[in-house]
């Protein structure tokens, strides 16, 4: 269950305040809630953590900001989305590697992925040309098992047998949930631009 605003209000206020108590509490609601906004699109345990950490740490480092909005939810929920897609794109600042041209056959328990309807036509994923917030609402916008099985793949660096296991499907259907995943935000970059 997520706290409401204004019970996360009252405990922000309390700890301001000096309520030791009333610290951890609302430490502890804000770390459960950015894990329950991260589980949407993310299925790693361990980063789900992380991610809930780093965001209500950081959500106390700007505490000034804090008394500054009416709604701490909606503050919160904005926050928690720009910590996870600060953690990709630095992430993706240190590998460097866009989704076309992650390797196929780096785990050795499954073989390359057929790419045939993207040979000689990439889809372009640097930030010159896509926002990270474009490219995140365009993943938003595929469905759920496409999208699952991209993140796994792709953010979570997951072999397709270890994805196949999570999601109680074949080996191949993850290939093909990637392939058509794949296809279909090649399809919806296309009419982005």
């Amino acid at each position: 269950m997520n706290p409401s605003g204004e019970h996360l209000a009252r405990l922000y206020n309390e700890s301001r305040n000096g309520n030791n108590s009333a610290k951890e509490e609302l430490y502890e609601a804000l770390r459960k809630l950015a894990i329950a906004l991260n589980r949407r699109v993310l299925h790693d345990r361990d980063l789900l953590d992380e991610l809930g950490q780093r965001a209500v740490c950081t959500f106390f480092e700007n505490d000034a900001k804090v008394g500054e909005v009416d709604n701490i939810l909606a503050l919160f929920t904005t926050h928690t989305f720009h910590t996870r897609s600060e953690y990709f794109r630095e992430k993706k600042r240190k590998s460097e590697i866009a989704l076309d041209d992650a390797p196929e056959d780096t785990a050795s328990d499954h073989q390359p992925m057929d790419m045939t309807p993207f040979k000689g036509d990439c889809i372009n994923t640097t930030y010159d040309s896509l926002s990270e917030y474009d490219l995140a609402m365009l993943l938003d916008d595929l469905p759920t098992s496409y999208r699952q099985a991209i993140l796994m793949r792709y953010m979570e660096e997951k072999p397709d047998s270890t994805i196949a296991t999570e999601l109680g499907i074949t080996v191949v259907n993850v290939r093909q949930r990637i392939s058509r995943g794949l296809s279909a935000l090649k399809t919806a970059i296309v009419k982005k631009k």
